[in-house]
């Protein structure tokens, strides 16, 4: 009993060696577990390069031999006595010359078939007159022509007007001239034109079997259990299959596979099992290869060898690990209750202490975490007292500096009207801006609802149209659903005063609305004056930063830098001028929904 408290109070060293001593089976078994995977990579990466040689090869094979069908054909369209002979009389019976001809016309049919094909493939003339004239049946017919005049290949080929026409697989009348009676045919038909001009005169076909031309399972030799080829035209319809039956992943893989791939393999997966298809372009045609591999059955072997292994692994990893949980739970118990609380300090609880137990490490850093957060507490409390007195005296002085900015302007304009017009608006200025100093020494919150800050503007808009004879003219914009916001006070006053000041239009246009986007308050001061170039606009930016700059940015720079104060960097003032067409200065801030009492009853008292 003894022995095992001194384990659990020994260093924190002690545990970690202990810990590594126990886990020693952990990276032992990484390293089988990352043989296994090499193993298995690397046998992966040799079947997919054999099967992208196995269907590169067949390609390439079904090209060539496409090319050698290709070659055949023009010799007999491009032929001028075959030409010739299929515009004669068909007299071959009765008159030796005509016979010699068409025995001619026969000899280059079979020599054609011997040395630029096989033994096994079909070179035939399709006669228009009705006659099929065909190397491995010298004797042709009547019969068998009307045959293939009913079958569809015919009139496409003679609707190709010279250019090939490839047929997979063929089972038609023409089958019955090759040696493969009763199999499938890879066809091609092109039209035979008289020398005169583009008149059709005939076909030439040739065909050899399907086997030949598509060899399908006896390609894929052992493979054939677990790989499928598929031919596809090139419009993705399938033309022929090899290999296991997919009929419900045909679409699906012809769809994936991208044209013109080069032979890249592309996975494609389906409810319970995955695939790797690849295509590689048979380019005489214009059609695909697709060879499709199921992935499952082509690591099954590997699958076995790993899980017998890693059978033995896990019995004894699940005994050691069951020793090594509960060894660490003991060890880390401490120090999980040490991470909970430094969480809650992230979050800002201060009032948080750890249970000190025992002499280790551990113990000791949370006596110094416990010391820490006591600290904190009080540089925090001591923190906290001095920026509110800061901000106070900040944001009193900024209040106090725009009062007597408007004052000065307000002021001014009176002496003047009084001096010029006798005193006749004297009594109105002073009525409106005795509301407005009403407002501002009776009403101590900062905050205010967004319709008495548009009421208060109105009274200073009175005065700047007395002042300017009504060339002011203003418009504003309040929905109803926003009067309610909050809004710090003398928010509007200071961005209006500066449009008049510095607008240098009459009559001046300025337009004053309020507006929500994304959650956010947005008033829009927007006039028509004569507007800023590029420098002055940056020049009165850059001074909304810096309390150094000029008067006459002094305004918005005060608006700006309280809104900053209360609710953060993201908000603020953003200025936007174009040269001869104005200046829109919008103030962004969050909606404030809480009702705020409004002073109305005070400035019915100042108008009484």
């Amino acid at each position: 009993m003894n022995n095992r408290r001194t384990l659990l109070k020994s260093s924190i060293r002690s545990k970690i060696l202990l810990s590594f001593f126990l886990c020693i089976i952990v990276p032992g078994s990484f390293m089988i577990y990352y043989t296994f995977r090499s193993s298995q990579e690397v046998l992966r990466e040799q079947i997919d390069r054999s099967n992208k040689e196995v269907v590169t090869r067949i390609a390439s094979n079904m090209d060539n031999l496409s090319e050698r069908m290709m070659n055949a054909s023009n010799l007999i369209v491009n032929d001028p006595d075959i030409q010739s002979f299929l515009l004669m009389d068909t007299d071959w019976t009765d008159n030796y010359d005509s016979f010699q001809r068409y025995q001619s016309i026969q000899t280059k049919l079979a020599n054609l078939k011997e040395l630029v094909m096989d033994s096994d493939a079909i070179v035939a003339v399709v006669d228009y007159r009705g006659y099929v004239h065909s190397a491995p049946n010298p004797s042709g017919g009547r019969i068998e022509y009307n045959d293939l005049a009913m079958e569809k290949w015919f009139a496409e080929t003679a609707k190709a007007g010279g250019w090939p026409h490839w047929e997979f697989p063929y089972e038609g009348a023409m089958a019955g001239q090759g040696s493969d009676e009763d199999g499938e045919w890879f066809l091609l038909a092109r039209l035979i034109k008289s020398q005169q001009g583009d008149e059709g005169i005939g076909l030439a076909v040739i065909g050899v079997p399907a086997a030949t031309f598509f060899p399908g399972d006896e390609t894929l030799g052992q493979d054939k259990q677990t790989n499928t080829l598929l031919l596809a035209s090139g419009n993705r319809r399938l033309l022929d299959s090899a290999g296991p039956a997919l009929p419900e992943l045909t679409d699906k893989l012809l769809e994936s596979v991208p044209p013109d791939s080069g032979g890249s393999a592309v996975k494609v997966k389906t409810a319970d099992r995955s695939y790797v298809a690849r295509a590689v372009q048979v380019p005489q045609l214009g059609w695909e290869l697709v060879n499709v591999v199921p992935q499952t059955e082509l690591m099954q072997q590997l699958q076995r060898i790993k899980n017998q292994s890693y059978l033995w692994l896990f019995a004894w990893f699940a005994v050691f690990t069951i020793v090594f949980v509960l060894l660490m739970l003991s060890f880390t118990k401490p120090l999980r209750a040490l991470l909970l609380l430094m969480g809650r300090v992230g979050k800002g609880d201060f009032n948080v202490q750890v249970a000190v137990k025992g002499r280790d490490e551990v113990a000791r850093l949370g006596a110094h975490f416990n010391l820490m957060t006591a600290n904190l507490r009080e540089l925090i409390d001591r923190l906290s007292d001095e920026q509110k007195r800061k901000d106070e005296a900040r944001f009193q002085a900024l209040q106090a500096q725009i009062n007597p900015h408007f004052l000065f302007n307000t002021l001014n304009s009176m002496k003047w009207m009084a001096t010029l017009s006798g005193a006749k608006h004297v009594s109105q200025m002073m009525t409106k801006l005795g509301k407005l100093l009403e407002f501002t020494m009776r009403y101590d919150r900062e905050f205010i609802p967004l319709a008495e800050e548009f009421a208060r503007l109105e009274d200073y808009l009175d005065l700047q149209r007395i002042r300017f004879h009504d060339n002011v003219l203003i418009e504003t914009d309040l929905p109803e659903e926003l009067k309610g916001c909050g809004i710090l006070k003398f928010t509007l006053q200071p961005i209006v005063e500066n449009a008049i000041i510095h607008g240098n239009r009459t009559p001046l246009g300025i337009r004053i609305s309020a507006a929500e986007a994304d959650g956010q308050l947005e008033l829009i001061v927007a006039d028509n004056g004569v507007g800023m170039d590029a420098m002055q606009l940056e020049e009165l930016v850059q001074s909304m930063n810096h309390s150094h700059s000029r008067f006459n940015g002094i305004g918005i720079r005060n608006v700006h830098e309280r809104i900053r104060m209360h609710y953060g960097d993201r908000f603020g003032v953003l200025l936007r001028s174009v040269p001869g067409e104005g200046t829109t200065v919008t103030i962004r801030m969050p909606i404030l929904p809480q009702k705020i009492a409004s002073h109305d009853d005070n400035a019915k008292q100042l108008e009484g």
